[in-house]
């Protein structure tokens, strides 16, 4: 059995929500505006992001459709089309590289690839594949700092042992059930 942990970066609190092309933003961020529609706000902030991937999580009345990134104009190209967020898939961005999805990639070349990507976003979350933590639960800490510093909305952690493989490949070992919800507290822990 594998478990994933996807732990959003900011507490939650919006109750009234308004529509941008079909995503539902929390009135907040639609208030923080000065008055602008939201087709005049440039860019909405990590924490604005935070909030949207909040509601779209918690919205029980319909599946989102996520699909994958690996770089800036990818992201781009999944915001274009109208989707309400994307995720940096680990498989992908190791692709990209020439490399397989095995753990190869640190989490600092992750991270830098995220940055690129939170940076081309203007208005949707981006959720990031944050593999293994990249070690240990001082890892998970420091892979969920570094994701929140390059504008990542939150973050999935497997449960798999390292060096990992690829979630779609044969073969997989999970951790013990102790080190994996040791990597819980650790995730959450680090946020701001």
């Amino acid at each position: 059995m594998m478990i994933f942990t996807i732990a959003l970066f900011s507490p939650f609190f919006p109750t009234i929500f308004a529509y941008n092309n079909g995503v539902k933003l929390p009135a907040q961020l639609i208030l923080s505006s000065q008055s602008r529609s939201v087709d005049q706000i440039d860019r909405f902030t990590r924490k604005q992001k935070v909030e949207i991937l909040r509601s779209i999580i918690t919205n029980n009345s319909s599946l989102a459709v996520m699909p994958c990134c690996y770089d800036g104009l990818s992201a781009k190209l999944v915001e274009a089309a109208g989707f309400k967020l994307t995720f940096m898939s680990g498989f992908a961005v190791s692709a990209a590289y020439g490399l397989p999805d095995t753990g190869l990639l640190s989490v600092t070349e992750m991270a830098y690839q995220a940055n690129m990507i939170c940076n081309a976003l203007r208005y949707i979350p981006c959720i990031g594949d944050g593999d293994t933590g990249y070690g240990n639960v001082a890892n998970v800490k420091r892979t969920v700092r570094q994701y929140i510093n390059a504008g990542l909305s939150g973050i999935m952690i497997e449960d798999q042992v390292s060096p990992k493989r690829c979630g779609h490949t044969k073969g997989k070992q999970v951790v013990g059930r102790e080190e994996a919800f040791a990597r819980l507290p650790a995730a959450v822990g680090a946020r701001p």
